[in-house]
């Protein structure tokens, strides 16, 4: 029953319990959660204020449901039968009750609301089974016995898995997700109502960090995808936007919009003058480049050929050189800084395609022409680094200034200052020092 809502928080694994009644705090609380690699929040309706503080709460889980997509919304102290409906109505993906009330569960089940009612003894176990349930929330689990109770459930309950909530923090977190008969915890550590308040934004993002790195290294880093690909493919189908907005946020975008295509075209087409020019012909050269960029910055010298994609999302400091074949594809922003080298055939490139083939392949419209799915990711580049010959440059990365990028590599990941840096993927080799100081 409910699987597809419990896939979801399976995927999540750790869902906030939140008690926010300001909608205004609402988006910036997801926002923050989401970037800290938290994809799930349940949404309390806990007020002393009656009927005026669940018509707050309703205003907070509407107002996540239908602005942050990428966010799995749920409802929880869901006490009884109007209190399931309301937060239904309001856009909840799923209930969370901390009791086992059966006229809540009977409405849920008729209306096909995924609610994970709260347990902590046999007889209330059995009553779910009872009537086809299979995945409850374990509250409060701390005081309930915790990670031992669990434990002592499986043996006459293997089929029944468990959400435990209350009590959880960041020392027994990871113990709670380890055992085998729990597919997600809740808690509130991360989320606390004085956080929200000041809008300490940063302190819930560390703290959601460090929750998600409860997880095994590995399942800490596919969480991170999972959040960071339901924050990319957010844009499908939005029309509030232009393809070109989705484009430079980083968000799923139609390459062949016919705004991007033209820009491209015309990008293109200055590439191909400046590749047709002589060396000699400085002036000339620096005009095309000033059209290219918007801008001409000081000191720059392309030996061609080259090739841009828009020109306009690139960003040079002064005094940068780039040798023979310099491609440079500026979906998303480019950030170069002073005095940067680039040796022979470099690519700085920020497009990026959806890994799962079906996502990726071409697509057809209505009107029968075909395009794909594509976003991209800003690249950094700090002042003095030398790229040696044959490097590549992946979308978002950041490279400190003064490094030193050896040739032939690909560079996947952020490289630190002052660093030299090889390899495919490109990974530091050591710290520059004094011993490379030449005497010239």
């Amino acid at each position: 029953m409910f699987e597809e809502i419990t896939k979801k928080i399976t995927e999540a694994k750790i869902i906030p319990v939140v008690k926010i009644d300001n909608v205004e705090l609402a988006v910036p609380l997801a926002n923050a959660l989401i970037s800290g690699g938290i994809n799930a929040i349940e949404i309390t309706f806990r007020t002393t204020e009656g009927e005026n503080g669940y018509k707050k709460i309703e205003e907070c889980i509407s107002c996540l449901s239908k602005n942050v997509p990428s966010m799995l919304v749920g409802a929880g102290t869901v006490t009884s039968p109007e209190l399931a409906e309301r937060a239904h109505k309001a856009g909840a993906k799923f209930l969370m009750a901390p009791g086992y009330n059966e006229k809540t569960v009977d409405y849920c089940i008729k209306n096909n609301i995924a609610l994970y009612p709260g347990v902590c003894n046999a007889s209330q176990i059995e009553n779910a089974m009872a009537q086809g349930l299979s995945v409850l929330k374990f509250f409060p689990a701390q005081l309930s016995g915790g990670v031992p109770m669990l434990k002592a459930l499986e043996a006459p309950f293997p089929t029944i898995k468990f959400i435990p909530t209350g009590g959880i923090n960041s020392q027994n977190a990871a113990s709670f997700l380890a055992t085998s008969n729990v597919i997600a915890i809740g808690g509130s550590w991360m989320v606390k109502e004085d956080f929200i308040k000041n809008k300490d934004w940063n302190t819930i993002r560390e703290l959601s960090k460090q929750a998600v790195s409860c997880l095994s290294a590995n399942e800490s880093k596919r969480l991170r995808r999972i959040a960071e690909n339901k924050r990319v493919a957010s844009s499908v189908g939005n029309t509030s936007m232009t393809e070109e907005e989705k484009m430079l946020q980083g968000l799923i975008y139609d390459p062949t919009d016919s705004t991007l295509s033209k820009k491209r075209e015309v990008c293109h087409a200055l590439c191909q003058d400046y590749n047709a020019s002589r060396d000699s012909e400085i002036e000339l050269r620096s005009s095309i480049i000033e059209k290219i960029l918007g801008e001409l910055p000081q000191n720059i010298t392309f030996q061609g050929p080259i090739q841009f994609d828009y020109g306009c999302n690139i960003k040079f400091g002064k005094n940068c050189y780039a040798n023979f074949n310099f491609t440079v594809l500026d979906s998303c922003p480019i950030v170069i800084g002073d005095s940067c080298f680039f040796g022979p055939n470099c690519s700085i490139v920020t497009p990026v395609h959806p890994f799962i083939a079906k996502e990726r392949n071409l697509r057809k419209k209505d009107d029968g022409s075909v395009f794909d799915y594509e976003y991209a990711r800003p690249i950094n580049i700090g002042s003095n680094c030398w790229f040696a010959s044959n490097v590549t440059v992946c979308g978002g990365v950041s490279i400190g200034e003064g490094c030193v990028i050896a040739a032939g590599s690909v560079v996947t990941s952020d490289i630190p200052a002052n660093s030299l840096a090889g390899g495919v993927p490109c990974k530091v080799i050591r710290k520059l020092d004094d011993s490379d100081i030449m005497g010239i």
